[in-house]
């Protein structure tokens, strides 16, 4: 008996997303979640904080299988000369308050202004942070502000959503909407 020319071919295999959370029900409700109430515009800043959480949602829910606690990295960027101690304090005793473990800690240093490189990808401590969460050796990453990822919004929320893809989280120590 003749075989279909279909049966020899080998069947598409659906591959899952590493971030389920992102599917047609949040496209066909994203609008919601970037208008106020009356139809007015979120602010920048509150938009971004509601994307950052609605990234992070599944890298803080998932089950934690491996290790009982989260492991995060502290990831500061400053201007050459700066002093770091005390952000890095800030930072620990935040991550103790919400009860993560402190892993790694790094630090990038801008010669003169951090915005002159905005694209994260130009800095070294922040693309070892992001290939440590994808190795799955870290869950997520604490910063001071958003300002310390990327000056620029789109660069920002591009590394908001490799981290997640990466099934990890951001965790800002002040929020977009904090001036």
């Amino acid at each position: 008996m003749p075989t279909s020319h279909r049966s020899n071919q080998e069947r598409p295999v659906r591959l899952f997303r590493a971030y389920p959370y992102e599917d047609w029900m949040d496209k066909e409700y994203a609008d919601r979640t970037l208008w106020g109430g009356a139809g007015r515009r979120l602010p920048a800043g509150q938009r971004l904080f509601l994307l950052r959480q609605r990234l992070n949602s599944f890298g803080l829910t998932r089950e934690r299988n491996i290790r009982p606690d989260r492991a995060i990295a502290l990831y500061v960027r400053t201007v050459r000369g700066e002093d770091v101690t005390p952000i890095f304090e800030t930072l620990k005793r935040e991550a103790g308050r919400r009860h993560w473990r402190v892993a790694r800690m790094f630090h990038d240093q801008a010669e003169l202004d951090p915005a002159a490189h905005p694209v994260p990808e130009h800095w070294p401590g922040w693309r070892a942070v992001r290939d440590l969460i994808g190795r799955g050796q870290l869950d997520g990453v604490l910063v001071p502000d958003r300002t310390h990822i990327s000056t620029n919004t789109a660069a920002y929320v591009n590394e908001l959503k490799a981290i997640a893809e990466r099934q990890g989280f951001t965790a800002l120590l002040l929020r977009e909407t904090d001036p």
